[in-house]
Order: C-alpha cells, then structure tokens, then sequence
C-alpha cells in the first residue's frame, strides 16, 4: 500500500513552491515557512508509513506534531497583527504547550489527544476572526484579495472550523457507527487539506509579486 497520499502531494507542493521563492520569503515574515512545511511533510510521511506499511498507530506521532503545528499558525498570526495583540497570541501559546504537556502527562500516550487540537483550532479560528476585523477597521483600502496573508487566514480559518465541527461531533458518529470507518472525516479532512494548501500556494505567490510594493508591505 501506498504511503503518498492526496494530502501528502498537496504538502509537497506547498513545500516546492515555498522553496522555490524562498529567496524572497527569507526577506520578510514568512522566512520560517518552509521549513515549517518541510516539518508537516516529514509529520505526514512518517505517519502514514507506520500506519500503512508497518501496521503500527501513529496517533503519538500527531500528539507531538499538533502542538507545535498550531503555535507555528499562532505565532504567524502574531508577526501579522498589531503590537497590543503580539502578548494575546503568546499566553495562546503558552497555553497550548502547557495543556499538550499536561495529557502528556496525564492521558495514554498512543490515543490522540483531542483536546489539545480542539484547542488549537478553536484559537486559530478565533485568530482568524481577529485578523478579518481589525483588517476591515484599518484604513488600508487595498484589496483583500492581493494581501498574501489574507490567503493563509482564509484557508486556516475554512480548515480548522471544518474540523472542528467534525470532532465535536465525533463522539457521537462513532458512538452510532454513522463513520465507523471515518470515511466522513476522510472526506472532510482530504478536501479541506487540499484547500488549505491551495491557499498556501497563492499566498506565496502573491507574496512574491506584492510583497515589494510599500503600500502593500503590511496591514497594520
């Protein structure tokens, strides 16, 4: 069985196109993405290898990944905003590590711990709606569209509210056997992962076409 999966691909090209504009990206606030990606798909190689080909759990894998997945996104929401939200994001952080260590501590090493990646989602997603509004109150009249952080927000924010909708209801899906198999977050997760990369993507692109322009250097 294969272990490249569709996710995966949509990873890897994330990844080339990073690498690819990375002279650019190492000027500004975006110097750290690729290695970031580099870091996902060498998470997402690995658990689908031992899955897959070893026939072995991986849940620990994401239990050690997922935290250091989501304050990478809080820590990009913190270069992208104003100065007075800068501690806002870093108490995020802070609370996302210490809740992480905590079922570490205190829950089976080999189940996925859901509460930290409820939290995680649920504080992007908070972020998320941070950035939309104060963007809409900022003076800046440049389109939205050709901001190249507007694209990393849209696709963090469309992913993590799609999965979170899902594990909360989890519980009760696999309680009734609705998706015993998890074809239902199968679908969910592998389409919503493909737009999230997309957005990744154009992001960058836009980044490097943009990103010299001093009117667009910023919003805030």
């Amino acid at each position: 069985m294969t272990v490249i999966t569709q996710n995966l691909i949509a990873e890897l090209l994330a990844l080339a196109t990073s690498f690819a504009f990375y002279n650019i990206l190492k000027k500004g606030k975006l110097k750290s993405l690729p290695f970031f990606l580099l870091f996902i798909v060498l998470v997402e190689l690995t658990g689908s290898f031992l899955r897959k080909v070893l026939h072995h759990k991986n849940a620990w894998l994401y239990n050690f990944s997922i935290p250091i997945e989501y304050s990478y996104y809080l820590y990009l929401f913190q270069l992208h905003t104003p100065p007075f939200l800068k501690s806002f994001f870093a108490v995020c952080i802070a609370l996302l590590g210490g809740l992480a260590v905590y079922y570490f501590l205190a829950a089976p090493f080999d189940q996925l711990h859901s509460v930290v990646l409820l939290t995680g989602q649920i504080a992007v997603i908070i972020a998320a709606c941070l950035y939309l509004y104060l963007v809409f109150r900022s003076n800046d009249d440049y389109p939205l569209y050709l901001h190249y952080f507007f694209w990393f927000m849209t696709g963090l924010f469309l992913f993590n509210l799609g999965d979170f909708c899902y594990f909360l209801i989890y519980p009760a899906t696999h309680k009734t056997g609705l998706d015993k198999f998890d074809h239902l977050f199968k679908l969910i997760n592998n389409n919503l992962s493909l737009l999230l990369y997309l957005t990744y993507i154009i992001g960058i692109i836009i980044y490097r076409k943009y990103n010299t322009t001093p009117q667009h250097a910023r919003y805030f």
